[in-house]
């Protein structure tokens, strides 16, 4: 287990077996500009302490900044500057949150595929269909880990009707977020993707104890646990790839643009549709001039 500290360093734990406790050891300190000394906790599990703001989680990584950037594939030093600018907007929110999703399936082995030749005078040779699928008690796991801006006052979606409990943080500008805390939710997302397919016989699901093609050696025993803490190559590879997915600053910004642009045609359509008129409706003449309706 590794700490992210308030005061942009990172601590793990060490046994004291003289006096038979756990001692906090700082491992963010003394490394001589070596930025490899990370590598060793990528999987280890992580800890936040209690109050630990965006700011205050880009300063701790900041001692290894260029390996997050060559990991997470962005400029790291761009989006850590941004975050470090002075900022009073208010976004709306009460605070960030680190949240696991995780997706399980069946591993399926097919029957032989038959194959015919394409052309008789071709060596080429084209598949029909996969076959059937044989159940072989085996599931995959794949996981990911988002970082979400929570709402202080949760809306309601006017077309789905459902409550808008977290927004993406995709196109927002660090600083406006950065003293907000970043929590990290304890219970992760499962979502049983076998219903979805045609793997099993009754499309029970691999989580429903009612599926027969599932191996239990007990009820007791739970497919998944229910709370799971992130490695630190989790955090790296979730909410900052999340966070630098653009690359860079002014890539984010542009597609930002990009998309509000499209977003207010798409606005100007709707409203067309709805109306029925555009700023030609009335050019009955085709010429330019409009024809004088009499009431």
């Amino acid at each position: 287990m590794i700490r992210f500290n308030r005061n942009g360093h990172i601590t793990t734990y060490i046994w004291d077996s003289e006096n038979k406790r756990h001692e906090s050891v700082v491992i963010t300190e003394n490394n001589e500009g070596d930025q490899n000394f990370i590598l060793r906790y990528l999987r280890n599990e992580v800890e936040f302490e209690d109050g630990l703001t965006l700011r205050e989680l880009f300063s701790c990584l900041d001692h290894f900044g260029d390996i997050v950037g060559n990991m997470a594939d962005m400029d790291y030093w761009g989006f850590s500057e941004e975050v470090k600018i002075p900022n009073m907007t208010d976004r709306g929110f009460s605070h960030l949150k680190i949240i696991g999703k995780f997706a399980i399936d069946v591993v399926p082995r097919y029957e032989r595929t038959k194959k015919i030749e394409k052309n008789p005078k071709s060596s080429v040779l084209r598949q029909l269909g996969v076959g059937e699928p044989i159940i072989t008690n085996e599931f995959e796991f794949e996981n990911s880990w988002d970082i979400l801006g929570i709402p202080k006052n949760p809306e309601v979606d006017p077309f789905s009707g459902t409550t808008i409990d977290s927004y993406s943080l995709s196109f927002i500008p660090m600083d406006e977020i950065a003293d907000l805390e970043v929590k990290i939710e304890p219970n992760v997302e499962l979502f049983d993707m076998s219903i979805f397919s045609n793997h099993t016989d009754d499309n029970s699901g691999i989580l429903n104890v009612s599926n027969k093609h599932v191996l239990r050696h007990e009820e007791k025993y739970p497919c998944l646990p229910m709370a799971i803490t992130p490695t630190l190559y989790d955090i790296i590879m979730g909410p900052i790839y999340d966070i630098g997915f653009d690359g860079t600053v002014s890539n984010r910004d542009e597609r930002s643009d990009q998309l509000n642009e499209i977003a207010k045609n798409l606005d100007i359509e709707h409203l067309i549709s709805l109306t029925g008129e555009d700023d030609e409706s009335d050019d009955n003449n085709g010429d330019g001039t409009d024809i004088v309706r009499n009431e």
